[in-house]
């Protein structure tokens, strides 16, 4: 059986939602199939960047290098601060949130009095905290003495120097207050929290999107902290 076979056209019109679509013959006219004009259009989501996502990776990205920079720091002064205080990094990573009681029980024998950063008899937190009110005198007293300084104070200047080496992301951008990519948001905050804290985390999708729900309900500040603690349930360090 032999078919009629015609030349034909089809006529497309894109767009960034949408795509239209249309067959004509070769003298322009609309063709049909089945009784059924040969013409129509597809809708779908417009597409979107991946600035969002992007960002979120640069962030990730960006505390791993500051990481790293600390653990090479570490390892170049190490001999140094150890020699002279053998539990110092001990006590910088995993004394801050203790009690007194846990501080004794964890550092043993070295533990004196409630200090975190400084244990000897002549300069502990309070005599270092007094002349050294914030990182920035300590700074500015390490770079104009001539007189050899304590390793410690060495580490801690450098430390902070390398950790808040200072960005230049934020020149020219705008804020807003977009909700796009919130649980990406609230991952970056738990990794920056736990960074900023020394403490590991593990980021877990399930957990966040239910403390997203939690946040969302009509509780008072109180009810959802005591959810959402109740929820992340951390560890005592």
């Amino acid at each position: 059986m032999s078919q009629n076979i015609v030349d034909y056209c089809i006529g497309l019109d894109l767009g960034t939602g949408s795509v239209g679509w249309a067959v004509v013959d070769m003298n322009h006219r609309l063709m049909k199939r089945n009784g059924k004009h040969l013409w129509g259009s597809r809708l779908f989501s417009n597409a979107e960047t991946a600035a969002n996502r992007r960002a979120s990776r640069s962030i990730r990205r960006r505390y791993n290098k500051r990481r790293e920079r600390i653990r090479l720091l570490r390892a170049i002064l190490q001999d140094m601060v150890l020699e002279n205080d053998p539990t110092f990094f001990i006590r910088l990573e995993h004394t801050s949130f203790l009690d007194e009681e846990d501080k004794a029980n964890y550092l043993g024998a070295d533990y004196k009095d409630n200090y975190n950063l400084f244990i000897d008899e002549d300069f502990n937190d309070y005599t270092y905290y007094h002349k050294y009110p914030t990182i920035y005198h300590l700074r500015k007293a390490l770079c104009e003495s001539t007189e050899k300084a304590d390793p410690r104070l060495i580490y801690l200047a450098l430390h902070h120097i390398v950790k808040y080496r200072g960005n230049f992301l934020y020149e020219g951008q705008k804020f807003n207050m977009d909700a796009s990519n919130i649980e990406d948001k609230l991952s970056d905050v738990f990794t920056q929290f736990a960074d900023f804290n020394n403490i590991s985390y593990e980021d877990d999708e399930k957990k966040n999107l239910a403390i997203l729900e939690i946040l969302k309900k009509p509780l008072s500040k109180k009810a959802k902290v005591d959810e959402v603690m109740a929820l992340i349930a951390p560890e005592k360090e």
